[in-house]
């Protein structure tokens, strides 16, 4: 399948989306959230992908993309790298903010780590640490871990 905004390259085990727009430095553009997210469909109905890497060509990931960083599970990036919001939105969400009274800031955020807490993530990474030992303790795990990973 060809797209007009990403490349999608699978080798071995790994699956690469690439944001193809390094003339924009990889801005989203219209149609761009839908490539990505046919692209990733792709990749988890083969069951020879285990991995997916999104990345950006030339020398941006993607202006103003933060947000799909933090969609993913883990993220790798230059010593260099950086990563911001557009000024302006965040001076604007400052000065919001700074108008709020501070105890209602607090009960803001009391609120917000109960519902973190509700959704049970300190129970998730109790299973994630689990699930990865008994992971490499799996037949294909133990023949993995002899491989040499570059």
């Amino acid at each position: 399948m060809s797209f007009e905004h990403i490349v999608y390259e699978q080798q071995g085990r790994v699956a690469t989306i690439t944001l193809n727009r390094p003339a924009r430095l990889n801005a989203i553009a219209s149609g761009m959230p839908r490539e990505i997210a046919k692209a990733v469909e792709m990749a988890n109905e083969d069951d020879g992908v285990h991995v997916i890497v999104l990345t950006g060509a030339g020398r941006a990931f993607c202006a103003g993309g933060s947000d799909i960083a933090l969609c993913c599970d883990m993220v790798v990036m230059a010593d260099d790298a950086k990563i911001s919001y557009p000024p302006a939105r965040v001076e604007a969400l400052a000065e919001r903010m700074a108008g709020v009274p501070r105890n209602q800031l607090m009960m803001q955020k009391l609120l917000v780590n109960q519902a973190y807490e509700n959704m049970g993530l300190q129970t998730t990474q109790m299973f994630a640490t689990l699930f990865d030992g008994i992971t490499r303790h799996s037949p294909e795990g133990v023949s993995r871990s002899t491989c040499k990973f570059r």
